[in-house]
């Protein structure tokens, strides 16, 4: 077992415990100040330590998961209020019948079919299901349409959650995915404002709603008004990502998810336009790093060398250049400054796809300013296995 980043065998997962510790306290604290529930969402790491972390000692008891595998590695661990997110199918039905003997686990309802699907096997098994609506207030991914000409058949569905015998109609919930390429504050704010209207539309018929649950890390993160709303549930937030650095959410130093990778071989200048430049591969590629973009260049940022750009990813391998608007004040060459296995940390585009990379994560307890030597003689204080799968 490694005790050291140099022990490991890369390419490796690694936490920032105490930037990890301090995103949890700073979503829990904002969420207690606006008075607001948190259900975070657990996929971006899907382990029992962070989980803890997330929830805070006495402060919150209910997470969102994405597979059904998580919801059974919770449920096994405690955790007895788990929201299953995405629109449910019927494959899934048997088991959230099962795991609802051991908790309440909240489905998700967009669809007068997938209303009639629930129902309809709740009857044959004598079993009762939780549902949140799930709305679209803007994103346009999942959800009842809030708006146009559907939207009185959204009103009915509400209608016939809540009169159902086998379908206790939890609330509304809303994801604002688009808060990730639109200005966070105003969509954070355009969200709560059309859940809250619609909310209200329901009341005015007669339809009871008690939860409004809402929103996405960027928008949960600098939004200011959740009016109406009861509850966020963020998830990237413990980690974040160069996604989260270019949408304003955070600063680089709150990056607590990291991928470290070793120089494995150095391209030479042979004069040619396709290997022009100063540049070395790396042992983490596609499945790595993900293949996810963001509005920063390339395929991850390199933690500590600006002048240092992921250019290109294949399957197992990255392809590192230095900018051609590099500059640098040291007199050693470009294959001293970055030998064979010397170690990177890699910055990834989208924490939540690259850490589904690895089977676990490898803790340090503060990672910041870990470059260079200082990285090869970090300590592993622990290992968090991840619950992969579906």
């Amino acid at each position: 077992m490694a005790t050291t980043l140099q022990e490991l065998r890369t390419p490796a997962f690694i936490v920032d415990k105490a930037a990890f510790q301090r995103n949890s306290q700073r979503m829990i604290e904002k969420a207690k100040a606006l008075n607001l529930n948190m259900r975070p969402h657990v996929k971006t790491h899907k382990t029992w330590e962070g989980v803890l972390l997330q929830l805070g000692v006495d402060q919150f008891n209910q997470i969102v998961c994405s597979t059904l595998k998580e919801v059974e590695f919770y449920l096994d661990r405690g955790i007895k209020d788990i929201a299953y997110g995405l629109p449910i199918s019927p494959d899934k039905l048997p088991a959230i019948a099962d795991f609802s003997k051991r908790g309440t686990i909240h489905i998700f309802i967009d669809s007068k079919t997938a209303f009639d699907l629930v129902e309809d096997f709740a009857k044959n098994h004598n079993t009762k299901f939780s549902a949140f609506l799930k709305i679209d207030t803007g994103y346009g991914r999942a959800g009842v349409p809030l708006q146009g000409p559907h939207f009185d058949a959204s009103i009915e569905l509400a209608r016939l959650l809540s009169k159902s015998e086998f379908i206790e109609f939890y609330g509304l919930y809303s994801h604002s995915g688009h808060s990730y390429v639109q200005d966070p504050k105003a969509v954070s704010f355009s969200e709560a404002d059309r859940a809250t209207e619609f909310a209200n539309r329901l009341k005015e018929e007669g339809i009871s709603v008690g939860v409004v649950s809402v929103g996405a890390t960027p928008s949960c993160w600098l939004g200011e008004d959740f009016r109406g709303c009861t509850e966020i549930h963020p998830g990237n937030y413990i980690f974040n990502d160069t996604q989260q650095v270019a949408a304003g959410s955070c600063k680089l130093e709150d990056c607590a998810g990291t991928v470290l990778t070793r120089v494995i071989s150095h391209k030479k200048d042979d004069g040619t336009q396709a290997v022009a430049g100063r540049r070395f591969l790396i042992d983490a590629g596609a499945l790595a790093l993900s293949k996810d973009l963001s509005p920063v260049p390339g395929f991850g940022l390199v933690l500590g060398h600006p002048e240092l750009a992921v250019i290109k990813i294949t399957q197992e391998i990255g392809l590192v250049e230095e900018k051609p608007d590099a500059s640098t004040t040291s007199t050693l060459s470009f294959e001293e400054r970055f030998p064979i296995g010397s170690l990177l940390r890699i910055v990834p585009n989208h924490s939540c796809l690259t850490s589904a990379c690895f089977e676990r994560l490898h803790v340090v307890e503060d990672g910041a300013g870990l470059v260079a030597d200082s990285l090869a003689k970090a300590k592993i204080s622990a290992v968090w296995e991840r619950c992969n799968g579906w």
